[in-house]
This record gives structure tokens, C-alpha cells and sequence, in this order.
């Protein structure tokens, strides 16, 4: 695998993401007061996505508890920005990011699986031998692992890794 060096801009308390100034685009990875990496994402515009998910209006809202600062990294470059956010996610290994929104070994506020399970119903996505998932669908019809095409989110960052190492050895 390929190392690629990121390095942080900054640093800060989320209690002080209102105070950011700009529209800035770029990485952000949201770390828990030990610092240790919870989530990476992306956003156009940073202070908004981060605002955003401080409200609790992501997927991420059961965890939110949890981050005490944000590493920035400003990145025009859609490209590079998405090259960054796969690498980050998968060398810091991220819970929240792993796991969709069910990650091991942190505590987090949910909704009974029953309660789920009676409204949403099972995923519509397909397993590795072509059998339908068994997982809780989310509001679009497809689980945490599947996106609307049904291919997991780990085979989608794996095919994005080999796509990167063919460009940079070409």
C-alpha cells in the first residue's frame, strides 16, 4: 500500500468550530479528548458540514458525544480531497467511519433493533454470494455496508485505493 503524508493545518475544540472564518474546503477528522480518531469526511464547505454534524443532523449524530476536536486539513482539489478522506479512513481506521454507525467498543445511544427492524425493514443490497442482506435497511432501502448500487462500503474503498495506486504508478 502506498503512504501517502498528511499533516493537519489545525487543530481545535468543536466548541469552537462557530468561530471559523471562511468557506474553506477540505478533510476533517473529528477526535475523541484522548486523540484518538473517530471520523474522517469532506465538505465544500467545512465550517457548515462540521456545524452541521454538531447539531446532530448526520449520520453521525449518535456519536457526537464523543468528539472533543476536529484536525482540519484544507484541500481545494475534489479529487485529492476524496484521495485523502479514503486514505485517512483507512489508516486511522476509524470507528465510526468502519462501522457505518454501529462501531465496536464505543458506547452510544440507539433506538431498539426491533423498533428499526419494524420500520425500515431488511436491506435490499446483496451479500458477497449473492444472498439478500440480513442487516436493517435505512431509509433509502439499503443498510449501513451497502450504498445504492449494493456494493459494501469496504469493497467501494478498496476498488478507490486500486484506482489511486494505477494512477500514481502510471
Amino acid at each position: 500500500m502506498i503512504k501517502i503524508d498528511v499533516t493537519y493545518d489545525i487543530i481545535i475544540r468543536v466548541t469552537d468550530v462557530k468561530k471559523m472564518q471562511g468557506c474553506m474546503s477540505g478533510v476533517y477528522v473529528f477526535l475523541s479528548n484522548d486523540n484518538r480518531p473517530l471520523y474522517v469526511g469532506i465538505a465544500t464547505n467545512l465550517k457548515l458540514r462540521l456545524v452541521q454534524h454538531l447539531r446532530k443532523e448526520t449520520n453521525t449524530k449518535r456519536f457526537v458525544h464523543l468528539f472533543e476536536k476536529v484536525a482540519l486539513i484544507h484541500e481545494e482539489d475534489p479529487l485529492l480531497r476524496r484521495m485523502a478522506e479514503i486514505y485517512l479512513i483507512n489508516t486511522l481506521n476509524t470507528p465510526v467511519n468502519k462501522n457505518g454507525v454501529h462501531p465496536e467498543g464505543l458506547q452510544a445511544r440507539s433506538v431498539s433493533a426491533l423498533d428499526i427492524k419494524q420500520k425500515f425493514g431488511r436491506c435490499n443490497g446483496l451479500t458477497n454470494d449473492r444472498k439478500q442482506c440480513r442487516r436493517t435497511a435505512h431509509t433509502n432501502g439499503y443498510c449501513y455496508l451497502h450504498g445504492g448500487n449494493g456494493e459494501s462500503l469496504t469493497k467501494l474503498r478498496q476498488d478507490a485505493l486500486l484506482e489511486i495506486d494505477k494512477d500514481l504508478i502510471s
